[in-house]
């Protein structure tokens, strides 16, 4: 020490030095020390089928309530996008899970527009052929696409969602 109660600037850097490692300690024991977080979410499943196994943790869209844009039911059942098979690319980023349903004992019918902007991946259905839930992925690799997405009890519209997909 120099008179004056004055630290040399070496003295004042050992100072700091043990200040901070006293600090992080006391943090460390206190629980405000970063806490490791899983890189990994558990499969994603919907009456009882898996949509996706992977790292990221993906979240379920939910219809909305029907109002007057909705078009009338279609003859003959749903009309879903052409089927994707494979592994799915980038990992989950570009796929979207709609579920139409608020259970898994009776599905709907479920209308995609427009189709050709985007694939089926996976489909939960009731015993009957209903469709619970289902995930798209954009047709083009890397895409990003709006599609309409509308669900039926019989010919009475139930919901509707407009989301992005990719």
């Amino acid at each position: 020490m120099l008179p004056g109660n004055r630290l040399t600037a070496p003295a004042r850097g050992v100072v700091m030095l043990l200040a901070t490692a006293v600090f992080c300690g006391l943090c460390t024991v206190a629980g405000c020390a970063p806490r490791q977080v899983p890189n990994a979410a558990p499969p994603l499943r919907i009456c009882g089928t898996t949509f996706y196994r992977g790292a990221e943790g993906l979240t379920v869209t939910r219809l909305g309530a029907p109002d007057d844009g909705v078009p009338p039911a279609p003859d003959g059942g749903s009309r879903l996008p052409r089927r994707e098979h494979g592994a799915l690319t980038g990992g989950g980023a570009g796929l979207r899970v709609i579920a139409v349903t608020g259970g898994c004992a009776r599905g709907r019918t479920v209308v995609v527009s427009p189709a050709s902007a985007v694939r089926v991946r996976t489909v939960a259905r009731d015993g009957e052929g209903g469709i619970l839930a289902f995930s798209l992925v954009p047709a083009r690799p890397r895409a990003r696409v709006r599609v309409d997405v509308y669900a039926y009890d019989g010919r009475r519209p139930t919901g509707r969602v407009r989301t992005a997909v990719g």
